[in-house]
């Protein structure tokens, strides 16, 4: 007799568009594109990260990718500082005119790394948005102002296939080898309610499906499947039942790994693995011989690797690790 199976394993296929370590990403949306964005700068790949922190929903999103313009009326100021309701609290400043300035600058930087890029990951979080009851204007984040202030409603397919549709079109002419990836977060927003979450995730995944099959260079990564019908138990989840395990979230890079790196990228994050750990390794003595002819070691084998990528910080910690 058979044991029974305790999981349904999601089977996916390897890419046949690869993501390679001399290729530009940036990442943009909800927790996983930062769980990705920084897994991959551990890994040295050329990646900027998040740029204007999370963003939840796809209207957020795509305004904050092709808008070149900072929404004036969407300052606000709280405990002595100002935020902008399109970006996360961790872009503020002192006043109205720095973060004015920040939020210029960072999409300056972002338009510029899109120039060049050749992978955009984005990942969808919610399809619940809130609408200031002042202008009607949807924001990013409410920065803890009552909810008296706001209208909350779900996006409508037709409206995130459009500004979607808006979206790739803009790269097309901006940035023809641009491929985009996208994903939705396993994050679950059970605040909105068990249902309405449900909802929300099922409009998102059939937005993804609607760009997949709409335009070539567009593709699709089951992250949220895997959290869900893979794990399917609390136990992948944190204290929280909402955020994924440090486990899950490894799993599910492995998958992500698996499909889109290919051999020689992957040989490579493996050998960098080792030089990681040598770098959190710290010895009780420094001076000894043995230290020592640990750190020539290291040196031997990151100067191997520099063909690859820019290893010269890591060079640099070993060398100063040398006995004068």
């Amino acid at each position: 007799m058979h044991s029974p199976s305790l999981r349904t394993e999601i089977d996916i296929k390897p890419s046949a568009l690869k993501i390679s370590l001399g290729q530009s990403v940036l990442t943009m949306g909800s927790c996983f594109s930062q769980s990705i964005g920084e897994k991959m700068t551990r890994y040295k790949f050329d990646v900027l990260t998040n740029p204007f922190g999370t963003t939840y929903n796809p209207i957020s999103i795509f305004k904050a990718l092709i808008s070149n313009g900072i929404n004036s009326h969407k300052f606000l100021e709280k405990r002595g500082m100002a935020f902008h309701y399109d970006f996360h609290s961790e872009l503020r400043a002192d006043n109205k005119q720095l973060l004015e300035k920040l939020l210029q600058r960072r999409k300056e930087e972002v338009t510029d790394h899109l120039k060049k890029a050749d992978w955009l990951i984005v990942t969808f979080g919610t399809a619940w948005v809130y609408e200031l009851k002042s202008s009607g204007e949807i924001v990013n984040v409410c920065h803890k102002v009552p909810q008296s202030e706001f209208n909350k409603r779900l996006l409508g397919m037709k409206e995130m296939a459009v500004a979607m549709d808006s979206m790739v079109n803009h790269f097309k002419k901006t940035n023809p080898r641009l491929n985009m990836l996208l994903t939705v977060s396993p994050v679950r927003h059970i605040r909105d309610g068990i249902q309405e979450n449900q909802l929300s995730k099922s409009m998102l995944r059939v937005l993804c499906d609607f760009a997949v099959t709409s335009h070539d260079n567009v593709h699709y990564f089951p992250s949220y499947e895997i959290m869900v019908d893979d794990f399917r138990d609390y136990r992948f989840y944190r204290d929280d039942l909402i955020h994924p395990t440090a486990f899950a979230e490894q799993y599910i890079w492995e998958k992500f790994q698996g499909t889109y790196f290919e051999k020689e990228t992957l040989d490579f994050i493996q050998d960098w693995k080792y030089v990681i750990s040598a770098m959190e390794h710290r010895p009780f003595n420094p001076k000894t011989d043995e230290h020592q002819n640990f750190v020539r070691a290291q040196m031997e084998k990151i100067i191997g690797l520099s063909d690859k990528v820019d290893a010269s910080d890591e060079l640099a910690f070993f060398k100063a690790q040398l006995n004068k």
